[in-house]
This record gives structure tokens, sequence and C-alpha cells, in this order.
């Protein structure tokens, strides 16, 4: 007499074990995907973020002519190039939503937003420092005592900004992120 809880139809078993790999391929290779696209917009950011901070560094020319210091002396012109640039290179409405809308969720904000003015003639950096574009400090410090949040040693006029954003990782899934570089401007 057969035992009917412990009979099977033949090939059951592989029938579910095929079940179970296709969806763990299906599982991976969603995982990859997103993992590629997060790869990709992390080189879309930076790439964005330092074209940004370099359209922003524009220098006082007659300063430079005088005293051959490189010195960006209007923070918020500066701040508002910034701006500007960043909104077309991360495709941002007024909202500062991105039109990369898969990845980015919610607006990018920019939260750092610092000016360090190398006069060398004297051995000084000028630090103006702001939240997006409002200045809210401005200092002088010895030259080669001054490193920028990202642990940049400042050894020339620099600019240094900060983002942040949500990342949509999965429908279920938000990560906040941020992003920050520092360009010296001799240098580029």
């Amino acid at each position: 007499m057969k035992n009917i809880l412990f009979h099977k139809k033949h090939g059951a078993v592989h029938g579910m074990a095929a079940a179970m790999l296709v969806t763990a391929a299906l599982a991976l290779v969603f995982i990859n995907s997103r993992l590629g696209m997060v790869e990709e917009m992390k080189v879309v950011c930076e790439d964005a973020l330092v074209a940004s901070t370099l359209a922003a560094a524009v220098i006082n020319a007659e300063e430079y002519g005088r005293t051959e210091n490189t010195v960006i002396d209007d923070y918020h012109k500066c701040y508002e190039d910034f701006k500007e640039s960043l909104d077309q290179n991360l495709k941002l409405n007024d909202a500062g939503h991105s039109a990369y809308a898969g990845f980015f969720e919610g607006p990018i904000e920019a939260v750092d937003f610092i000016i360090y003015n190398v006069k060398e003639d004297v051995g000084t950096v000028q630090v103006m420092e702001g939240a997006g574009g409002n200045l809210s400090s401005v200092y002088e410090a010895n030259l080669g005592s001054v490193s920028a949040p990202d642990g940049t040693l400042i050894e020339g006029t620099s600019v240094y900004s900060k983002i942040k954003f949500d990342v949509r990782f999965s429908n279920s899934r938000v990560i906040r992120a941020d992003k920050d570089c520092c360009v010296d401007i001799k240098e580029n």
C-alpha cells in the first residue's frame, strides 16, 4: 500500500527548484541593474558637482593683475553661478527636483558652500563660509593650517561645495546621501 502523504509526482522537486532558481536570478538581475544605475548616477552627480563648482570660480581679475593673488571676492555671485550651473547639470526645476526622477527622490539641496581665498604674498587664507546662498562667517587663518570639510588641505584659492539628496534604491527603499567636492582653481 502506497503512503499518500509521502507520494510525489515525478519531476515536482525539479519544478520547485527551477522556480526558486528563476526567482533568485530575477532578484539578482534587479539588484545588479539598480547597482549599475547607482554607479552611473554617482559619476553623473560627481561630474555635475565638480563642473558646477568650477563654473562658480570666477576670480577678481583686477586683484590678480595687481598682486597675482587668485581671489574670489563676491560670495553671493559665486554661489549664484554655482547654483545655476548645478541646476543645468543635474536638470533641476525651480523646486530643486531633478529630471533624473528614477534616481533622485525629492529636491537636491546645496548645504555647504565655502570659498578659500589664498593670499600667498601674506601667507593667509580668507575663508567665506555659508550654507547654500547665505554667507554665515568670514575669517582668516594661516596658510597651511586650513582644510576643507572633505579633508583637502587648502594650498591655493579653492571652492568647496556639498549637496544632499535622497536616492531611490527600490520602490520601498530611499537612502539619504550627500556628495561634496573641493576644487583648487589653479590646478584646474
